[in-house]
């Protein structure tokens, strides 16, 4: 992109951003996550000390992080709009459109590299670049969510890691769109669905590099004379 429309697209995305996140009380998101958070850390100490189960670190360490992020969802999604303010169903695969044609574009002209380019350029044309915000915002929404709950598999296999954080991207991006349509707080939209669940595929294949990588690094430690406990 050049100087100018690079600007542009900044502006655009703050403006944007801002403009989801008005009504969101971080304050009181973060109130709730440490409250959820002890709550969860006192039902771990009483199952231990009355020889119920035994919950290790991590395993109550990932369920405070679903706990929290399903807070943070709830409140972007539902709890920051009136209900009653919004409520249609959208259909419309414009914007996925626009990217696969962008794509075959610079596959079949051999511009690659200039895909980005590409893209924006049709994306201004149409006039949905600020469509196209929202796009990429529903993405970065759920790469967290598709990242923990590939970590809460973090004993199962890779494919386990994979294909169960997807289905409940699909699970919870369906619930999502189908609660903001009953409560008229939001648009059903085919194309929030499609990018709820690329967010939640981006954001486990993130989380399976990582414990790859983390793999990687206590066997090599293991080899060099290190103990190895992990199951990671």
């Amino acid at each position: 992109m050049n100087t100018s429309f690079n600007a542009q697209f900044t502006t655009l995305f703050q403006r944007i951003f801002k403009e989801q996140t008005s009504n969101v009380s971080f304050g009181r998101l973060i109130i709730a996550v440490l409250i959820l958070a002890v709550i969860i850390h006192a039902i771990c100490i009483y199952l231990k000390i009355k020889h119920i189960k035994l919950i290790n670190p991590l395993k109550e360490f990932i369920t405070i992080c679903i706990c929290g992020y399903i807070c943070v969802l709830l409140s972007i999604t539902f709890f920051n709009r009136e209900p009653g303010s919004r409520g249609d169903i959208n259909l419309s695969l414009e914007l996925t459109s626009i990217l696969l044609k962008t794509i075959k574009q610079s596959i079949t002209s051999g511009q690659i590299l200039k895909f980005t380019d590409l893209l924006f350029f049709n994306l201004s044309i149409q006039g949905q670049l600020g469509f196209f915000i929202y796009y990429i915002l529903n993405i970065l929404l759920f790469i967290p969510w598709g990242f923990i709950l590939s970590f809460a598999y973090y004993k199962e296999n890779m494919l386990k890691r994979f294909y169960m954080p997807t289905i409940y991207s699909i699970i919870t991006s369906g619930c999502i769109e189908i609660g903001q349509l009953i409560t008229k707080r939001g648009y059903f939209e085919v194309e929030d669905l499609i990018t709820n669940i690329a967010g939640g595929i981006i954001g486990a294949i993130l989380a399976i590099l990582i414990m790859l990588i983390i793999r990687l690094v206590k066997k090599i430690y293991k080899l060099n004379g290190g103990e190895n406990d992990s199951k990671i």
